[in-house]
């Protein structure tokens, strides 16, 4: 799961070298990056259908769920680490990340979000609470009618990245100069 995973997303060593926004996460310089609100990898079931369809086309069989260890506060040891099928369904897929948090369900922690395909990575944040897709250029359009992003998605989110930045707002201009926003 890693190799793929440094083919797109940089991340830190270890607890103390922690690599998350605002600051840039994915690798690909040339990427575009598009934004959605986060909390979860996909709203609802339609979301995760359009989601999975177009992993397919890209020629991924596996989506992978990778933990920033390090962005997370926790006591745990291991980092949590799932794979699904792109032909799962959406409960299919909440029975897996139920495995990791019943409770709350991804709402305390960072993940990457890759497959097999080093063209594109989801990288789902908990502050800010958003979902940063990075992909090739040749694949944006996908990635926006997946998720119903308008141009990058900084638009239709700018009234809650000044809340959730409201503490500390050079962090929102970090965040848009980092993902070329």
């Amino acid at each position: 799961m890693g190799t793929y995973q440094s083919k797109v997303f940089t991340s830190g060593t270890d607890k103390t070298n922690v690599i998350c926004p605002p600051a840039q996460v994915f690798i690909k310089e040339e990427f575009d990056f598009l934004l959605t609100i986060g909390g979860h990898l996909a709203n609802d079931k339609v979301e995760y259908q359009k989601l999975m369809q177009l992993l397919k086309q890209l020629g991924e069989n596996q989506l992978y769920i990778a933990e920033n260890f390090g962005a997370t506060g926790t006591e745990r040891n291991v980092p949590f680490e799932a794979s699904i099928a792109v032909d799962s369904t959406f409960d299919q897929f909440k029975a897996v990340v139920d495995q990791f948090d019943s409770g709350l369900g991804w709402s305390i922690n960072h993940f990457f979000i890759f497959g097999d395909v080093a063209s594109w990575g989801i990288y789902k944040s908990e502050y800010p609470t958003i979902n940063i897709i990075g992909c090739s250029p040749d694949l944006t359009a996908g990635f926006q009618y997946a998720y119903s992003i308008e141009g990058n998605g900084l638009d239709e989110l700018e009234e809650f990245l000044q809340q959730e930045f409201a503490w500390k707002p050079e962090h929102r201009q970090q965040l848009i100069e980092s993902y070329k926003l």
